[in-house]
Parts: C-alpha cells; sequence; structure tokens
C-alpha cells in the first residue's frame, strides 16, 4: 500500500512537470528563489491585482498663521509612492514631521506623492504677517552716510559712514542675522561718506565715489566673504550722490553725481563711466545723460537697460527720465507722465519688474507724497500712482517678499522735519501707516532680510545727533 501510494504521488509529480514544460496546466511551477514573480508591477494579466495608487491621508501646518521669521512645523502621511514638497523643501517620508526655513512670507506649499502608476498633490497655504512692531538688537552702531549690502549668505555689510569721529569711517561691519551679531571684519583703505555699492555676481562689493576728504578719487572692492579689500582703479570723475548699477558680466554703471571734474554742470555731471571686472578700470563713455543729475536713481530693467530717475539739476531742459542702453552705450529719453524735478526720493523694484518712484524733493519746494510707476515693456510707459500717506525724502525703500514697499524715517512735510512714522505701500492700495520707530531717523539705511525682517542701521536724530540703536522691523 504505501509503494502504489508512493509511486501515485510521483507520478502526479511527473505529469506535472510535463504539463509546465509544455505550457498547460492551470498554475504552473513557482519560479526560482529570487526571480521575477508571476506578476510583476505594470504586466498583469487580465483579472490580476494592480498596484496600489499613491494617497495623502494628510498635509497639514502646526497653526493656522505665522509670523514673520518664524518657522513652519509639517505634518505629512501618504502611502503608496515617494513624497516631496516644493518649493525648495524636496524629499520627506511619510509619519515624520518636517520643519521650513524662517517664513519670509506667505508660502503656497505643495506635497507630491509619485509612483510608477500615478501621481498625487494636495497644496497646504501658511499665511504670513509681520507683528508690525520693532526690536532692538543689542548693540549699538553709530554711523550716518554708510551703505548696507545684502550678501549671498544672508548676512548684511555695512561699509564706511561717518560715524562720529574725527575722520570718516574705514570700516566694513558684518551683521549675521542667524546670531543677531555685528562684527568688525574689515576697513576700507579710504574713509567714505555718500558712496555707493553694488554687490556683484562673482560675491565682490565695489564701492566708489562718496566724500573722503574732499571727492573720493579711487574705487575699491571688497570680498563679501572674507572682508578683505583689494583698489580697482581709477573713477574718471570723482563723484558724490552718483548712481552705481550692476550690468551683465558685473561690469557697473557710475552715473552723474555732484562733481568737481569733468562733464559737471554747476557742479553736477552728466557723464557716464563703466567699470569692467576683467580690467579693474573705469571708462569714460562717449555718450552722456540728457541732464546732469544728483540724488537720482537708476536701476535695472527686465530687458537689461538702465531707467535713470529724477536727481536734482542745474539743466533748463530738465528729463525727468531716461533709460540707458548697454548694447549701443547710448542714452535716450523716457516718456514720463510727470516730468517735475524730483531728486532724493526713494526707488523701488517690484517682483514684476516694475520700478516705483517714491516721495523725493526739489531745491525749491517741500517734499512729494506722489508716486510713479515705470514699465519697460511695450515701448516703456508711466503712470501716476495713489500717494504716499505723507510727503517723504530722504528715505530708503525695501521690498518685502510679497511686494509692498517699506519705507521708516526719512523728512517729511511741511518743514523737512525728521520723522519717526514709517508706512507700507502697494500699487493697489497706497500708502498704510505702520508702527512709528522709537525715535526720528534719517541718513540710515534699510535691509530686506532673507527670513523676511528688515534691518534699519544707523542715521541722525531730529537734532543731528547719531542714533545708536540697531532695529528690525518684524
Amino acid at each position: 500500500m504505501f509503494t502504489k501510494s508512493l509511486n501515485r504521488f510521483a507520478l502526479m509529480g511527473v505529469l506535472g512537470l510535463a504539463l509546465a514544460g509544455c505550457g498547460g496546466g492551470g498554475g504552473g511551477a513557482s519560479p526560482p528563489s529570487g526571480g521575477p514573480g508571476p506578476n510583476p508591477p505594470g504586466n498583469n494579466p487580465p483579472g490580476g491585482n494592480p498596484p496600489p495608487v499613491p494617497e495623502i491621508a494628510e498635509f497639514s501646518a502646526d497653526k493656522a498663521a505665522y509670523f514673520i521669521g518664524e518657522k513652519a512645523t509639517l505634518t505629512v502621511r501618504f502611502s503608496n509612492g515617494t513624497g516631496r514638497i516644493d518649493p525648495n523643501i524636496g524629499a520627506v517620508q511619510s509619519g515624520v514631521t518636517v520643519q521650513t526655513e524662517p517664513l519670509d512670507g506667505t508660502r503656497e506649499l505643495r506635497l507630491v506623492v509619485e509612483s510608477a502608476v500615478g501621481t498625487v498633490t494636495r497644496s497646504l497655504r501658511l499665511p504670513v504677517q509681520y507683528r508690525d512692531a520693532y526690536r532692538t538688537l543689542g548693540t549699538s552702531f553709530l554711523s550716518r552716510g554708510h551703505t548696507a549690502s545684502l550678501t549671498g549668505d544672508g548676512s548684511v555689510l555695512l561699509i564706511g559712514g561717518s560715524r562720529g569721529q574725527g575722520t570718516l569711517s574705514t570700516s566694513i561691519d558684518r551683521f549675521d542675522p542667524r546670531s543677531n551679531t555685528l562684527l568688525r571684519v574689515g576697513n576700507l583703505r579710504n574713509g567714505r561718506e555718500g558712496h555707493r555699492a553694488v554687490r556683484l555676481n562673482s560675491g565682490r562689493i565695489l564701492v566708489t565715489g562718496g566724500i573722503s576728504g574732499l571727492l573720493a578719487t579711487t574705487a575699491e572692492v571688497v570680498d563679501e566673504r572674507t572682508g578683505e579689500v583689494s583698489p580697482t582703479g581709477n573713477p574718471r570723475v570723482q563723484r558724490v550722490s552718483h548712481t552705481a548699477t550692476r550690468l551683465g558680466n558685473d561690469r557697473v554703471l557710475v552715473t552723474g553725481g555732484y562733481s568737481s571734474g569733468e562733464g559737471a554742470v554747476f557742479g553736477i555731471s552728466r557723464t557716464a563711466e563703466i567699470w569692467n571686472p576683467a580690467t579693474n578700470q573705469f571708462r569714460l563713455l562717449e555718450s552722456t545723460m540728457r541732464v546732469g543729475r544728483a540724488g537720482h536713481s537708476a536701476t535695472m530693467l527686465p530687458d537689461g537697460r538702465v531707467l535713470i530717475v529724477g536727481g536734482l539739476s542745474a539743466d533748463a531742459n530738465y528729463q525727468f527720465a531716461e533709460v540707458f542702453d548697454p548694447a549701443t552705450e547710448t542714452f535716450s529719453v523716457f516718456a514720463a507722465v510727470d516730468n517735475r524735478e524730483r531728486g532724493l526720493h526713494a526707488t523701488a523694484q517690484l517682483p514684476d519688474g516694475t520700478v516705483l518712484v517714491l516721495g523725493g524733493e526739489t531745491e525749491a519746494t517741500q517734499p512729494f507724497s506722489s508716486v510713479v510707476q515705470f514699465r519697460g515693456d511695450n515701448g516703456g510707459t508711466s503712470q501716476i500712482l495713489a500717494n504716499l500717506v505723507r510727503p517723504r525724502t530722504l528715505v530708503e525703500a525695501a521690498v518685502s517678499r510679497d511686494g509692498r514697499v517699506f519705507l521708516f524715517g526719512g523728512e517729511v512735510g511741511p518743514g523737512n522735519l525728521t520723522t519717526d512714522t514709517a508706512e507700507a505701500y502697494s500699487p493697489a492700495n497706497g500708502g498704510m501707516p505702520i508702527a512709528s520707530l522709537p525715535g526720528p531717523r534719517v541718513g540710515h539705511t534699510t535691509t530686506w532680510l532673507t527670513d523676511g525682517r528688515f534691518l534699519i542701521a544707523g542715521g541722525e536724530d531730529a537734532d543731528g545727533r547719531l542714533v545708536p540703536s540697531v532695529l528690525f522691523y518684524e
């Protein structure tokens, strides 16, 4: 009996192997260990079970809203795929919390989960607002007429200025927003006030002009990483209250300003020159601006041209705006809706490339409250927008991530009084008051930091005394 049963099972095994070898049989033989299964992904037989599609169970934040500079904690739960959060966060794992960088403005995030059979997404909005308050850094900075340059690592270099000493300052100080510290990192070869500093793509900062004894005759380059300073040739014209604008290939266009040099009319120059980083030299252009200008502004347009606006001038045929074309190295009039003389204004370029000119003054009138918008497309257009809250001059503007222009202090009319007032401006809503500074301030710098805060440093009060406090607007 045992032998018969054993032979019967052996015979059935032989028959099964034979059928499998010729393609017959119902289930077939199991694959060798480690080989592909009977239903590999993407090759399912009719009636088989397809791989599961990706699913998102949760994509949420720990708060409904945030203040500038805060970090959000995100929770993600998903299955059947790999996940990532766009923009800038990248790959994430299900069930693991993720912390964002400090929020510099309202964010729109998207969780993407994908596999070979499909992709699913879910969006999450993180509303972010300012506290509308100031915080004081625990150190002092006594200066006016310095420059502030945002560097590639998010720190700010404060260069030169008049710092309450017998001579103009050569100091280069670095503000680090991660540690909220202010440290000396280098020294210019010449003390300067009222100079211009332009950050280059190479990570260097070109410093030109300003008052240094009389007028500065040299230019210098600062390495933003080390604070090391190198000379870089002599500008062809000595200037103060001029402009310096980075062009392509890190060349820099320098225009106008008060000058005793070539091309000055009643002390105001209409000349322009270009600094070339390849040669470390300045070249005076054959073409000149249509009018002499000092206290004007120059802004690179999206098409590569430079919009030059305003300025105080002694020319009879004043033109409010003109453009410089780097391809031809020539200047042409930019038709402006308002052609009145206006200098010492604030200028801001919005994320869409448009340029706002805010406030300013003439030598004969009180400060302006009007705002002019310039667009470089369609041949160039301009229009009058809603006014500032108050007439305002001698104030720098800084643009937030959401495209609002913030203005702190300066002088206001009537009377050109140094003010502690501040406002936020948008083309859609005009000027809106925000919290006042702790005290009046003019001659300071305002810098938008990469965490969304504004750094306010230096300046004088209404009595001409240097203000020591360094402020954050949050």
